[in-house]
């Protein structure tokens, strides 16, 4: 990536220097400089401008997840909201499914849980055989969370089983954890200690 990105000028592909703006800010990001991931995501939208719609939306997305993972929710609306416009357009909805279960799980902080579930709605309609794992696992992980919040733990719990099986597929172990610390919530929260 800092090859790439330390000839910019070398380069004429803009996806390729867009993509590494977007690889890199979530590369720092991890590395908990948050100001420097936004700094990249930042100059891939200049790079991009508004060109390719799906680069475009993909960069809002990026800029609302990185929002997110600092609990500044607003913003991540804000950018969820507006990737959701440019995936609207692009024949992959699986970015469209990710941004409208991030928006609907945003909304369960809110415990606006109504609107929560018309997005879990909306992103559940364009699941389909073609569906990336990832993004079912997602919408599922979030989708959880909203049962468990509207006190139905048994479905929230079958979904985390089934969810938890996704990840052990693809040996994602962070989010393995991740599932057993939810189930762990579930059982928690019935005091079933």
């Amino acid at each position: 990536l800092d090859s790439v990105i330390q000839n910019f000028n070398n380069i004429n592909l803009p996806e390729i220097k867009i993509r590494a703006c977007i690889y890199k800010a979530l590369t720092v990001n991890y590395l908990t400089q948050y100001d420097l991931a936004i700094h990249y995501i930042d100059t891939g939208l200049i790079i991009n401008n508004k060109r390719d719609l799906e680069l475009e939306g993909i960069l809002k997305f990026t800029k609302g997840q990185l929002a997110y993972t600092k609990f500044n929710f607003l913003p991540a609306l804000q950018y969820f909201n507006e990737s959701i416009i440019y995936f609207e357009n692009v024949y992959d909805k699986n970015y469209f499914i990710l941004a409208n279960s991030a928006v609907a799980s945003i909304y369960i902080y809110f415990n606006q849980y109504a609107k929560s579930k018309e997005y879990f709605e909306i992103a559940n309609s364009f699941i389909n055989s073609s569906t990336s794992l990832i993004a079912i696992a997602v919408y599922k992980t979030y989708y959880s969370m909203y049962l468990r919040k509207t006190g139905q733990y048994f479905e929230a719990m079958d979904i985390l089983e089934e969810t938890l099986d996704t990840y052990i597929q693809l040996d994602d172990k962070n989010n393995v954890a991740l599932i057993y610390h939810y189930i762990g919530d579930c059982y928690l929260e019935q005091q079933d200690f």
